[in-house]
């Protein structure tokens, strides 16, 4: 199996012997290794797939001494005698989310515009020059446009020649990629190009998996699919992983940013949340009232299934089980969650434990340290004690300051932050789906309800650090749910990145997640400045951002249960799926929210 790109999952050559191996070779094998099959991204030898980091760390040690000047002036003569337009030519490495730079990431980047002058011959002169100076690097020219990533648009329900033809061929790329050997992770359909809009962009395959540097891929799978879907649709292959569950890699993020605000009994829509016995945190989308029969059982908080998963909840039941209110451990009220989680209140403690640490060496001076060439400094307290009065009112200020610190971690770590027991979850199960007069197979399920305890919460849009994002206005009720608008503009709040707007795309999503045991499908939600969601925003709720007049009650329309990092996409089980199935698992009416049309 191939590996990312700088991985050192496997053995790789040694430096030496990789030169051995590319410095001899004649202009026919460079011309032969050469990558030309994108127009806006062409190299020597074949490229890595997209997306890539650029890292300029340890240029030295793999470009030589004093590249920049050694060798930059020449290599951009080159450029410019095949007219070739630069906008940056520089030594790096280009290496996969995750992966270390090694010699095989060392890049020569430039940055050009497609059109511009001979790319061909620039990068075959350039690989010339580099060999006759003892330096084997990779060649990538990009165009600047993809050099952040293509312009993604989303496909509109209007477009019903795109989303017929897609239909139509969709178990035929399915049966090429699973008879392939080769594992994939996503399929979505979305316009891409370089363009700044959907006219001058081109509705697009995208195809994400973990070995896309395999040779089957280029040689045989991806020829299969474009025999399929051209002239129709494009074809692109991304290096990227499907995440459906609590990833370790967000916690430092959202732990930074928690405030005195997270720790009060009233919850609000978004905050972070945690198992107990867990080291995983999610986010707490609202609050859904429960009536079986005319008793009403109260308030329940819903978030995702994976976000309240501890050890113990994953031994008493298998993944693609449902977790119903008769379960002994829901009946004796053991599977406690709290929020904030504990991932999230730890990383915000060692926080101020490092800001209470540098007043202290402020305030109290330190002795330095020889190995850093750190001298010794003299404390504020010494100086003002040496007659320095100019220095009390800083000493005063840097004093109360590290107090307030220290007050506010103890009032954290003091603060009763379980919010209830897991009452029921779905599980990793999969059901029909119909919408829009489409079936939609296999479709994923992921929700849990958590019964409160002592701390209450309201569907209310409240004021955050970062309200400029936020598409609805500030104490607005959101106590309605709805079928979502297919192209329609959505909106969550997560517990990482807080608010943020997309647009629902009209083809769906397909994916595979482990848990599942295979493919489940989903509604993909296009990020529209950026990624919608990051790994800790799972668990919101997906309110629609109504077109015209702001009315007094949001729509909930889905809930956010996972994201694909290379594309800015989050994935959403629609809330009337939802709904019907907490129903269907509880016996239990959802009476808050209102179903919309219910309302007398």
């Amino acid at each position: 199996m191939a590996t990312p790109v700088g991985s050192s999952g496997s053995k790789q050559m040694s430096l030496p012997g990789k030169k051995r191996r590319f410095l001899s070779r004649s202009d026919e094998e460079v011309v032969e290794e050469m990558d030309m099959e994108l127009k806006y991204r062409q190299g020597w030898p074949t490229l890595p797939n997209l997306p890539l980091l650029t890292e300029y760390g340890n240029t030295e040690e793999y470009f030589g001494e004093h590249f920049h000047t050694a060798h930059i002036p020449t290599i951009k003569s080159i450029l410019e005698s095949q007219r070739v337009e630069h906008f940056l030519v520089t030594p790096c490495h280009r290496v996969h989310t995750g992966c270390e730079p090694d010699e095989l990431t060392a890049t020569l980047l430039v940055l050009s515009s497609v059109g511009s002058g001979s790319w061909f011959h620039a990068i075959k002169e350039i690989r010339k020059y580099l060999a006759g100076q003892a330096l084997d690097i990779a060649i990538e020219f990009i165009d600047r446009r993809a050099y952040g990533g293509l312009s993604s648009f989303t496909i509109l329900p209007s477009e019903t020649k795109i989303i017929n033809f897609w239909l139509m061929i969709w178990e035929r790329i399915r049966t090429v990629l699973n008879s392939s050997g080769q594992p994939w992770s996503t399929v979505d359909v979305l316009y891409r190009g370089l363009g700044g809009t959907r006219e001058e962009c081109f509705p697009t395959i995208i195809i994400s998996t973990s070995t896309p540097s395999d040779t089957a891929w280029r040689t045989g799978i991806i020829p299969a699919i474009r025999q399929i879907s051209l002239p129709h649709l494009h074809v692109e292959l991304l290096y990227g992983c499907f995440v459906a569950c609590v990833d370790e890699r967000d916690g430092d993020k959202a732990g930074r940013v928690l405030t005195i605000k997270s720790f009060q009994n009233v919850l609000s829509m978004g905050t972070s949340c945690g198992p107990q016995d867990g080291g995983g945190s999610g986010t707490l989308g609202g609050a859904i009232t429960l009536h079986r029969g005319e008793q009403n059982l109260g308030t329940f908080a819903l978030t995702n299934g994976h976000v309240i998963r501890s050890q113990r909840y994953d031994d008493a039941i298998l993944g693609n089980q449902a977790f119903s209110p008769e379960h002994p451990l829901a009946q004796d009220r053991s599977l406690v969650v709290r929020a904030p989680s504990d991932g999230d209140l730890n990383v915000r403690l060692a926080v101020n434990a490092g800001l209470v640490e540098n007043y202290t060496r402020v305030i109290d001076g330190f002795e330095g340290d020889p190995v850093k060439n750190e001298p010794p400094k003299f404390s504020l307290r010494l100086k003002v004690e040496m007659g320095q009065t100019s220095k009390i009112p800083l000493l005063e200020k840097q004093e109360k300051e590290k107090k307030s610190l220290e007050q506010e971690s103890s009032m954290m770590e003091n603060f009763d932050r379980d919010i209830g027991t897991v009452y029921a979850a779905s599980g990793y199960r999969k059901t029909s789906y119909q919408a829009h007069g489409t079936t939609y197979q296999h479709c994923g399920l992921d929700w849990a309800l958590i019964r409160l305890g002592g701390r209450q919460m309201y569907n209310l849009i409240e004021a955050t650090a970062q309200d400029i994002k936020c598409p609805f206005p500030i104490g607005r009720s959101a106590n309605m749910w709805g079928k979502p608008e297919l192209g329609g503009m959505v909106a969550k709040r997560g517990r990482t990145t807080d608010w943020t707007v997309g647009e629902l795309n009209a083809i769906e999503s397909v994916v595979v997640g482990s848990e599942y045991g295979g493919e489940i499908s989903c509604i993909p939600i296009l990020g529209k400045k950026g990624p919608f969601a990051d790994l800790g925003d799972l668990g919101a709720v997906v309110l629609e951002v109504p077109v015209g007049q702001m009315p007094h009650e949001l729509k909930w329309v889905g809930l956010l249960f996972a994201a694909a990092e290379v594309t800015n996409i989050g994935y959403m089980i629609p809330m009337d799926l939802v709904v019907a199935d907490i129903r269907n698992i509880t016996g239990c009416d959802v009476v808050e929210p209102e179903e919309v049309g219910t309302t007398n």
